[in-house]
């Protein structure tokens, strides 16, 4: 438990800590490293959980992502 808060926590502070460049570059990969670490932490949570946390997640997501998928069509007008 305090590995995995460890690792989430440090790579969180590794994505704030890099600079934001144009393109494709270091933030991404930490990014990405983060988001990973996140996923390896939550995903058991989703089969020990059961459908309740299954379901609450996939709502989370179906949020986020309509918020996403808006905000993309509101700056191309």
């Amino acid at each position: 438990m305090l590995v995995s808060l460890g690792a989430m926590i440090g790579t969180s502070m590794l994505c704030q800590s890099i600079p934001y460049t144009e393109g494709f570059g270091a933030k991404q990969v930490a990014w990405m490293l983060h988001s990973g670490v996140v996923g390896a932490v939550i995903a058991p949570l989703s089969v020990l959980g059961g459908p309740l946390l299954t379901r609450a997640a996939l709502y989370t997501a179906g949020v986020v992502g309509g918020r996403i998928f808006t905000r993309n069509f509101q700056t191309c007008l």
